[in-house]
């Protein structure tokens, strides 16, 4: 439920540095997701235990990366660069940023021979990713692809359902109503990118 502020988010980030315009009603829809995010995280609803806060508070960060990403992405981006190419130099850095700290913690192994065709395989999916994540940057902006963030939330919650039998609490629904109308207002035509 914390990964639909990323475009609300992505929303305040775009108006702040002026690469898109904040109306009204993206403002009221920043402020409806985020109620139902604060929703989601109130007892009896997604977060089974109030002693989990803390970790949701700290896992509310994630959005936060992920607009700040979106934003910079899309003002930093050089100008006609093909988004292979970027997409290859943001895998590349992370692998060795992984690699740096794996590294100094000592956690650094290669994977067995077994698991191989698997971390292949993640390899495909994440450079496919990135690959289509830098080409909706360069076509529709910041904040019309940070909106993957519901699609990521929505099948979240379908694969907690069907492979660990979650149960989502009785506020759920609500906080949920609250995210995807804060998600109407926020994404649906009427800002103009600059």
């Amino acid at each position: 439920m914390l990964v639909p502020l990323s475009p609300m988010i992505t929303v305040m980030f775009a108006a702040l540095t002026g690469v898109e315009r904040a109306t009204p009603r993206r403002m009221v829809g920043t402020a409806m997701g985020l109620a139902g995010v604060l929703l989601a995280m109130s007892p009896g609803a997604a977060l089974p235990d109030r002693a989990m806060l803390g970790w949701a508070m700290l896992a509310a960060l994630t959005p936060v990366c992920y607009a700040a990403a979106n934003v910079i992405a899309s003002r930093l981006a050089p100008t006609g660069t093909a988004s292979p190419a970027l997409a290859t130099g943001t895998l590349v850095m992370a692998g060795l940023q992984v690699a740096v700290f794996a590294l100094m913690l000592g956690q650094f192994r290669l994977p067995p021979l077994q698991g191989l065709p698997v971390s292949l395989l993640q390899i495909v999916v994440m450079a496919s990713a990135f690959l289509l994540w830098f080409r909706c940057l360069g076509t529709l902006g910041g904040v019309v692809t940070s909106q993957s963030g519901y699609v990521i939330t929505l099948t979240g919650i379908a694969w907690g359902w069907l492979l660990f039998g979650e149960r989502p609490g009785a506020l759920t629904i609500p906080a949920a109503i609250l995210v995807l109308a804060g998600l109407a207002l926020v994404t649906l035509p009427g800002g103009q990118r600059r």
